[in-house]
């Protein structure tokens, strides 16, 4: 050991001193798309050797020594991974380690898709087009569909596509980034038109048709050529082909479908109308030698006008005195008239041609009138039924005018007479009245008018009756003022009385009532006569409980229902006495529950009025009675 006396020196020594590693720049957080790659870098400065181990969430990752590190192809799972850097200075067997910040990784998820993902074609149709979206996509390519069936082309991200043949084939689109992919179904099919009418027929002037069309693959439909708009017009509307009539002949009309371009044909054929020709009635008749006419209307659509030819088939019997030849207008009726020349066994035909002014678009057409000659008949009277309400008093009919011979009457068609028949009684009575022929005339028809006497109306007043129980028996109102005799009144309180029970099911004694409640009295008034109308019908008893009585020696209103806890009868309240003793007491009550006890204490009994009584605010339940009996005082002595 060296002393202050015996010194050592050693040898110079020499310190260096080097610069401590720092991180100039960390590791930052950064996005990256799926399929891609990362990069992380770290800069330091500092001396000696200085080495690099990258860490991902918390684990190193083998072989990242570097300053800058990359990452595998990435996934979506990547996404939220993360990253920092350990970074060791080694000098002269010394170590210092630092540690960067942790950086976050985003992944930028790829989404593609189609839209729409199927789509419809038809042959010899229009392209469609499918719009790509999606996001962080790269570069798209098309594969894998059938040429023969249809084709593609991508401009942007736009695909169209082109149909060639029928058939199904897919499409698939792949982006760059992440190799994904997104597929489009393709379906060509073959169209084909389906009309509801495979011809049209109409007629000139007529209603237009409507055809709808249908089809296999079909979107809409439009006329290429014709028809001859001289013969028809058409039009398309959605699936409906309308066909209008022009002028009559034939044509045609060429329909495509707007899908394929498949086409067809429709024949038109328009008929030339027909006129019609309407008669105020088919046949006629006249008298011997006397004039009568007929009217008979031409009608077509479009108007047109014409000639009559009038033909008779039977000149010497029935001639022809005006129409023949003359002008027929549409619309408008003509009268043809005609003479009656000799009497007819049968009847005589009149045959009425119309010829058309134009005869290219309508028919020439016929109709045939029938007529019969008669004798001169004789004239009936014109006959006024009568209608009444029976009155005690005889009636009959009216007559008046007549021509021809002498007028008879009869009630059974056997029997006839020159004298009116009448009658009194409630009913009907057929009068038949014809003309008995003179030497210049034949009978006349048999006619009919009526005398009808209605039965009289029963007149009654009748009221319900409403009160209050009184103890007392109440009924109906009832009376009968027409007719003053022959009535008899039937009553029921049980089933309603009607024209086939009421002799059974009723009694003569009206109904009454006394207790409170309610009773329908049903009743039928019969009456003895036939000339008067039974009439049925039903009146109420209502008889309300009583809420008050008079007071027997006051006179004034009490209420009829009390209820109380009793009382001795020197008006003190109840005590033991060692007896069963009744607490409470009321009037038109009845008590249940706790009425009545021995031992000294509280009871509870009930109280609900009787039948025909009710509470003074018109209730009828049962109400609580609380009673006591006071325990007996002990005297000490």
């Amino acid at each position: 050991t060296p002393t202050k006396e015996n010194k050592v020196t050693t040898n110079p020594a020499k310190l260096t001193v080097i610069e401590k590693v720092e991180i100039d720049v960390q590791p930052s957080s950064t996005e990256a798309i799926e399929g891609q790659t990362a990069t992380f870098e770290v800069e330091v400065t500092g001396e000696g050797n200085i080495t690099y181990q990258w860490y991902k969430n918390g684990s190193p990752i083998d072989g990242a020594n570097n300053s800058r590190y990359t990452t595998e192809t990435l996934t979506p799972e990547n996404s939220g991974d993360k990253y920092y850097c350990e970074i060791t200075q080694e000098h002269n067997g010394q170590q210092v380690t630092i540690t960067t910040q942790e950086a976050m990784l985003t992944v930028l998820n790829v989404n593609i898709s189609a839209n729409p993902l199927s789509v419809q074609l038809y042959k010899g149709g229009k392209d469609v087009t499918v719009e790509i979206t999606g996001t962080n996509y790269g570069d798209l390519t098309l594969s894998g569909i059938n040429e023969e069936i249809a084709t593609a082309k991508i401009s942007g991200e736009t695909i169209t596509i082109s149909p060639v043949a029928a058939g199904s084939t897919t499409l698939t689109i792949t982006e760059s980034n992440a190799n994904k992919t997104t597929t489009v179904q393709i379906t060509v099919s073959s169209t084909t038109i389906i009309p509801s009418e495979e011809e049209v027929n109409l007629t000139y002037g007529g209603e237009a048709q409507t055809i709808t069309l249908d089809g296999v693959n079909v979107e809409g439909f439009e006329v290429v050529t014709g028809p001859d708009t001289s013969v028809a017009t058409g039009s398309i509307d959605g699936n409906e082909l309308t066909i209008t009539p022009i002028g009559a002949g034939e044509t045609s009309i060429v329909i495509r479908e707007t899908n394929g371009g498949k086409e067809i044909t429709i024949p038109i054929v328009i008929e030339k109308a027909t006129p019609n020709l309407s008669l105020e009635n088919e046949n006629g008749e006249t008298d011997y030698n006397t004039t009568n006419s007929f009217k008979v209307t031409p009608s077509a659509n479009p108007e047109v006008n014409g000639t009559w030819k009038v033909e008779s088939s039977a000149p010497s019997k029935v001639t022809i005195v005006t129409g023949d030849g003359e002008q027929a207008t549409n619309g408008e009726a003509s009268t043809i008239e005609y003479k009656g020349t000799g009497a007819t066994e049968s009847p005589v035909t009149i045959t009425v041609t119309f010829t058309p002014e134009d005869t290219q678009n309508y028919e020439e057409v016929t109709i045939e009138y029938t007529v019969t000659v008669n004798k001169v008949p004789a004239i009936n009277p014109v006959l006024t039924a009568y209608t009444g309400t029976y009155d005690g008093m005889p009636h009959t009919i009216g007559v008046s005018g007549g021509e021809g011979g002498t007028i008879v009457y009869s009630t059974d068609q056997s029997i006839w007479s020159e004298e009116l028949p009448t009658r009194t009684e409630q009913g009907t009575t057929t009068v038949y009245v014809k003309v008995q022929g003179d030497a210049n005339h034949t009978d006349s028809e048999v006619i009919s008018s009526t005398i009808t006497i209605g039965e009289d109306t029963i007149t009654y007043q009748s009221g319900d009756y409403t009160g209050t129980y009184d103890g007392m028996p109440h009924g109906i109102t009832l009376t009968v003022t027409n007719p003053a005799s022959g009535i008899t009144i039937y009553y029921s309180d049980t089933q309603e009385l009607n024209e086939g029970n009421y002799s059974t099911a009723g009694t003569t004694t009206p109904p009454q009532r006394t207790d409170a409640g309610e009773t329908i009295i049903y009743w039928y008034i019969d009456s003895s006569s036939s000339n008067y109308q039974d009439v049925a019908g039903n009146n109420k008893i209502t008889i309300e409980r009583a809420t008050t009585v008079e007071d027997g020696e006051s006179g004034e209103e009490v209420p009829a229902v009390t209820a109380e806890p009793a009382k001795t009868p020197e008006g003190g309240n109840l005590s033991y006495n060692g007896q069963e003793q009744t607490g409470v007491t009321g009037t038109n009550v009845e008590f249940t529950g706790e009425t009545k006890a021995t031992n000294a204490g509280t009871y509870t009994a009930y109280a609900k009025p009787t039948a025909n009584y009710a509470w003074s605010d018109g209730s009828t339940d049962a109400r609580e009675v609380k009673w006591t009996l006071a325990p007996k005082d002990v005297q000490v002595q």
